[in-house]
């Protein structure tokens, strides 16, 4: 279950612009949140969301809205269900909330999860060879990942 959701985010990541630099399905503690985990897909972090309101930004905070919620679209597709355990959603909402109404910010969670179901679809193959490598080796590099990438044969290449 973690292998497909986590190799969502990471394709799901590549569709959107974002810059994956490692992806886990390896129990881990957590430093900075104090608990343990299973489970970490690791994106390049750019700019300040407190500070910086530009339009970049915003279209970056989508970006990761949709990427947010990827996993948990892999999740119900896969096995039909998403794991309680899952807090992508409210990440999601936290990120569309810092420039969304109130009031809009049910519908730009829909337009986030709309955007994620066509693309976990769209990329479906994509995430088993993925969900297999990670299933296989645990942790992935942002190296290892795009040797996977030009190769187009997840499975071959890691």
């Amino acid at each position: 279950m973690t292998a497909f959701h986590e190799a969502a985010h990471v394709v799901v990541a590549g569709a959107v612009g974002l810059v994956v630099d490692r992806v886990s399905i390896a129990r881990e503690f957590d430093a900075h949140y104090r608990q343990w985990r299973t489970g970490v897909t690791e994106i390049r972090v750019i700019g300040d969301i407190a500070t910086d309101y530009s339009h970049e930004m915003r279209q970056r905070l989508q970006a990761e809205a949709v990427f947010n919620v990827a996993g948990d679209v892999a999740e119900r597709r896969a096995f039909g269900h998403v794991s309680p355990a899952s807090k992508d959603e409210e990440i999601a909402k936290w990120l569309l909330s810092r420039d969304a109404r109130p009031r809009d910010l049910p519908r730009e969670l829909r337009h986030a999860q709309a955007i994620a179901e066509r693309l976990v679809r769209e990329r479906w193959r994509a995430i088993e060879r993925l969900a297999a490598a990670l299933i296989r080796h645990r942790t992935l590099t942002r190296a290892q990942l795009r040797s996977a990438r030009r190769s187009k044969s997840t499975c071959g290449q890691i």
